[in-house]
């Protein structure tokens, strides 16, 4: 559909009543910052998504877990029940309540003794001030500050404070108060144990305390903080647009809840909410169809809901892509009359970028709101290092930021403008739904965009470092955007994208050898960093010596982004460089990287104890692996070691041992995990080399729902014809013809319990546990039509003659050899000989067999 037509559908739909009362709404509750009240959000949350027929979806998220190790978790619930503050002596004065105003409780501060404190007050307004006290120097008194507490609790324990009071001004509003915490996600890692009671104040409040404390020596204050911590959860709460024919695939809208401000961030809350409300009417109304693909809209507490909820949750894939929205809506002098959408990480997929800045440029254009929509370079909000491109998925970020009355009391519902919302949840609609709904067509079409704009970057130049971020940028699209085939072939579509990284590649030139590298210390610079957890850590949950190396380094956290198991410290460290137009010593990226090596987020190990192509095909030739041999390869990288260049190294290494003439298969399974199966699109859940091999543009891919196979060579496509009416494993489906017309079967780092060529001896033996044709699933043909086919139906139990026989069996047979491929204990065995094996095993079993196909698989 026209961009124009869909934003004037789309605009139809909205009402800034629904909008502004989310807001208020979601404010009611936020304000108070306890997590006693959060769930109240929840349940607001859900009733928005629910009353325009979304579904909706509660994910409660633990606190506690695996503290020290740069994992995004909230370490304690922290359940706020009062806090006040007054001047007992020489007069009777209250300064603060929680209850009158919720933001007189410094988050993440402890209780104090149920009848309070009552102390005399010091004022420290510098940090060079504090470094003078000496240890217990306050012990006893209350500190007043302007000083933020942000990450500082231990500094003013340490002193012996009873309790931190701070009147930190809020620009332009002296009645505000600011909001006050400890930490982000909890006290940081480490200092956890100094504990203070906390207090802010607004400024003109402040100011009068200190006016007292000038005039009278004998100012008392009493604090009464009464605060519960402990095991307890935080929800993710989720509201979803199904698509109508792949709905498991999804494109995310993410917005932070757990604060306490009306533009930070219910703001942002209300205008996902509202873009995903309008697209659902849109589509009840009939003026719009169904997005092919599901929309998802997360609201929860930000990074540490967002980050934990991807990782743990169980899927078959990341999300495509999405956007964040933060800070939203603020009337136009409050923050320069500018809205911006910031691209998302130079690492990642950047054809989002423009995608979404033409949608909101265009909902924009169509009404005058005061405001200036600028396009810039990424910028982190933390939520955006949820664009890691292995972990995570390109992710845009729409805000007004820096605008006043930020954190603080004074960010009320009426500082929004409602038009300025509107036209946000109908840019940002507009933008997922193009996103939702790409087929083949509009991937090239994005494609031949990003690639021009690519061009165009590395012909205006001035310097190599724009040239190489242009040549990655589109390496990155060129990697992502195959993620939205639907309809075509597949090598085609592949071929395609090659074609532009080509003539991106020629433009550049020999420009890119102009970058040098700064060989300071050369023998780090070429280890491989190979990473091993999802996304960028939180500095807040590592030891302190750790934090202290990641400060010294002076790196941000996304360069860890470039790590992609083939680029060495050296070349990342010219990414790094290329990327912020700064020189970084290679020594501050390789600090940084060990550090992240401590915390266990890579493996940097030794170049010597790298394992490269030619290592691997040495290996296979020594194990029996030779030019023209037919070769069904079952896999795990893990079990190798590190390989430059990771899985598809180890695919580059089968192809090369069994040359031109020899055709390679592998497993291409997903095990019913896929709700549609789409051939261009559908990872394999049989491990890293499989789902890399099929990945390839020369790659046959064979067209079974839930056990598909790949093949690359000669007798790739005759093999992987026809797979659905020839049958998952009969003798003339893929694995049948390999073992039939003498192929080899190599069991990569797994032993023969993953050889599934035994099924095909199971089917030739008329196992009456399994069932070729009586489960239907929906694959996606080369139309891009969703057909329901016949495909095989597993067994309702274990098989009583463990396929773990075939091991020893053939081992004393004499009928495999055994060897090394880097680190993996490996065998190859003719593919016949463990048919025939299996065969044997089965032979007096089958016929007495009481396992049955299962009805409900």
């Amino acid at each position: 559909m026209d961009l124009n037509r869909l934003i004037s559908i789309l605009r139809d739909q909205t009402d800034d009543a629904r909008i502004m009362a989310l807001v208020s709404e979601i404010v009611n509750t936020d304000r108070w910052n306890s997590f006693d009240q959060f769930p109240k959000t929840t349940e607001t949350i859900l009733r928005a998504f629910s009353n325009q027929g979304l579904e909706t979806e509660s994910c409660r998220l633990q606190t506690g877990g695996r503290m020290g190790t740069g994992r995004w978790l909230i370490q304690e619930a922290s359940e706020i029940q009062s806090a006040t503050l007054r001047v007992v002596a020489p007069t009777q004065q209250p300064l603060a309540d929680y209850h009158d105003n919720p933001w007189s409780a410094i988050q993440w501060g402890c209780s104090t003794p149920s009848a309070g404190l009552t102390c005399s007050v010091r004022v420290v307004d510098s940090w060079k001030e504090l470094e003078r006290i000496p240890q217990h120097g306050l012990r006893g008194t209350f500190v007043l500050t302007r000083l933020s507490p942000a990450g500082n609790h231990f500094r003013w324990a340490n002193t012996g404070a009873a309790g931190l009071i701070c009147d930190a001004p809020v620009k332009g509003c002296p009645d505000a108060t600011c909001w006050g915490k400890f930490g982000w996600g909890g006290l940081p890692f480490g200092t956890s144990h100094s504990r203070l009671p906390g207090i802010m104040l607004s400024k003109n409040t402040g100011k009068a305390l200190r006016a007292l404390l000038r005039s009278d020596d004998g100012v008392r204050l009493h604090m009464n903080v009464r605060v519960r911590s402990g095991v307890g959860h935080h929800d993710v709460v989720s509201g979803i647009l199904s698509g109508r024919a792949d709905p498991q695939d999804e494109v995310w809208a993410i917005a932070h809840s757990c604060e306490p401000g009306a533009i930070d961030n219910a703001s942002g809350i209300s205008v996902c909410a509202e873009a995903l409300q309008i697209l659902s009417a849109a589509i009840q109304a009939g003026l719009v169809p169904a997005p092919l693909r599901s929309i998802r809209a997360l609201a929860g507490f930000e990074c540490y809901g967002f980050f934990e909820y991807l990782i743990s949750q169980k899927r078959l894939q990341s999300p495509l892509a999405g956007v964040c929205v933060d800070c939203v809506g603020a009337k136009g002098e409050l923050c320069d009359h500018t809205l911006t959408w910031h691209d998302t990480l130079p690492s990642a997929a950047g054809f989002v970028n423009t995608l979404g800045f033409d949608a909101l440029n265009l909902a924009f254009s169509a009404e005058a709101t005061g405001m200036t929509l600028k396009r810039a370079p990424f910028t982190s909000t933390e939520d955006t290092m949820i664009g890691d491109p292995r972990y995570g998925f390109p992710c845009p970020y729409l805000g007004s930021f820096p605008y006043r009355t930020y954190h603080s009391s004074a960010d009320t519902p009426g500082l929004l403008d409602p038009r300025i919302l509107r036209n946000c949840a109908v840019g940002v609609a507009a933008y997922l739904y193009q996103l939702a709904n790409a087929d083949s067509r509009q991937v090239q079409s994005f494609a031949t965009r990003a690639a021009g704009e690519a061009i165009s970057q590395v012909n205006e130049a001035s310097d190599a470092a724009t040239v190489m971020m242009a040549v990655q940028g589109f390496r990155a699209n060129a990697t992502r955007l195959p993620r939205w085939f639907w309809g075509g072939e597949h090598a085609e579509l592949l071929n395609g994208m090659e074609l532009h990284s080509n003539t991106i590649q020629q433009c550049a030139g020999d420009r890119l050898a102009d970058i040098s590298t700064d060989t300071s210390t050369p023998s780090a610079d070429q280890r491989i960093p190979f990473r091993r957890v999802p996304l960028a850590p939180t500095y807040e949950n590592v030891p302190p010596d750790i934090r202290e190396r990641f400060k010294e380094a002076g790196v941000h956290k996304w360069t860890l982004y470039w790590a992609d198991g083939t680029r060495t410290l050296g070349d990342i460290h010219q990414l790094a460089c290329a990327e912020r137009g700064k020189d970084y010593r290679l020594s501050q990226v390789v600090a940084f990287f060990e550090a992240m090596a401590e915390i266990g987020y890579i493996d940097l190990p030794p170049s010597a104890d790298v394992f490269c192509r030619q290592d691997l095909v040495a290996d296979l030739r020594e194990l029996g692996v030779g030019p023209g041999m037919d070769l069904m390869v079952h896999s795990s990288l893990s079990a190798i070691g590190c390989v430059r260049g990771g899985a598809d190294s180890v695919v580059d290494a089968l192809l090369e041992a069994i040359g031109p003439q020899g055709t390679l298969l592998m497993p291409s399974f997903n095990h019913k995990a896929a709700d549609v199966y789409n051939p261009l699109t559908t990872p394999t859940t049989n491990g890293a080399i499989a789902d890399a091999m099929w990945r390839r543009s020369e790659a046959a891919r064979s067209n079974h729902p839930t056990h598909a196979v790949a093949a690359i060579g000669p007798k790739a496509e005759p093999w992987c014809a026809d797979h659905i009416r020839i049958g998952v494993w009969s003798a003339d489906s893929p694995i049948g013809q390999l073992i039939h017309s003498g192929g080899y079967i190599l069991a990569l780092g797994v032993d023969h319990r993953s050889s599934t060529a035994y099924h095909v001896a199971e089917i030739s033996m008329n196992a009456p546990c399994l069932e070729q044709f009586t489960l239907q699933r929906p694959v996606v043909d080369a139309a891009g039509a969703v057909k329901n086919v016949s495909c095989m139906r597993w067994r309702d139990g274990v098989c009583p003659v463990s396929p773990g026989l075939l091991n020893s069996a053939l081992d004393e047979a004499q009928l495999q050899q055994r060897g090394k491929i880097g680190n993996a204990t490996s065998a190859l065995v003719k593919a016949t000989d463990l048919w025939a094996m299996r065969r044997k095993h089965l032979q007096d079993a089958c016929p007495t067999c009481t396992v049955r196909p299962d009805r409900t698989w």
